[in-house]
């Protein structure tokens, strides 16, 4: 019921009848050390914290040792993406809405947690998709002006600190270690919103207990679920 394409163990996949395209990496604008610089450089509240996960090593994750890890075992290592001739795949529905790579409701697509952590690191060195200008690579490199700093782009901001400190999680995955793509992640677009009456309707009766949903209560306060 789904197009799946092997990618060393892992899948990359799109919905039912969903087509893709494969797209070939730019050549990236800067290195590692200086998209790592331009996001934390010094600035009040701009410096790199070291953090530590009590999965994997347990070790700290430094500046250093992550920009090792991104430059020498992501982004050198094994290619993620190698099922596609090194290309990075994205739904392409025939049909879809403008633009045309995003998915239709009640579709969905996977990439492994190993390729996000990929896209995260050619997109903060600036290495984009020939013949396709990702949104994720043009939001970062949106330029804004800013009455303190000047011009500044995401890259530089908060969101940039937030893909580098997600590159820190990758590193301290022990799904990750040899090039292993660790769990599959899942986005899907939903359908288009019911009336609430509907909604209503549809849940008398239907007990959540019974419903198989496991819930993840973090640290906000709320009192305990049962």
């Amino acid at each position: 019921a789904a197009k799946f394409a092997a990618a060393g163990g892992a899948d990359f996949a799109t919905g039912l009848g969903d087509a893709s395209q494969a797209f070939a990496w730019a050549s990236p604008k800067r290195t590692v050390a200086e998209a790592f610089s331009a996001a934390f450089d010094g600035r009040a509240g701009a410096a790199w914290k070291d953090v530590t996960f009590t999965e994997g090593s347990g070790l700290a994750v430094t500046s250093a040792t992550l920009a090792q890890w991104v430059q020498s075992e992501l982004l050198a290592g094994p290619d993620p993406f190698a099922a596609f001739g090194g290309k990075m795949p994205v739904p392409f529905p025939p049909q879809g809405p403008n633009p045309p790579d995003q998915l239709p409701p009640g579709h969905w697509v996977t990439y492994t947690r190993r390729q996000l952590c990929y896209i995260a690191a050619r997109s903060l060195v600036g290495s984009g998709t020939d013949g396709y200008a990702n949104g994720l690579l043009r939001y970062l490199e949106t330029q804004t002006t800013d009455p303190v700093y000047g011009h500044c782009t995401p890259a530089t901001g908060d969101f940039g600190k937030a893909l580098w400190y997600f590159l820190a999680a990758c590193s301290a995955d022990p799904g990750l270690r040899g090039g292993a793509h660790g769990p599959a992640v899942i986005v899907t677009k939903p359908l288009p919103e019911p009336a609430v009456a509907l909604a209503r309707k549809a849940a008398d009766g239907r007990p959540l207990s019974t419903a198989g949903l496991r819930l993840c209560q973090y640290g906000d306060g709320a009192a305990p679920l049962d």
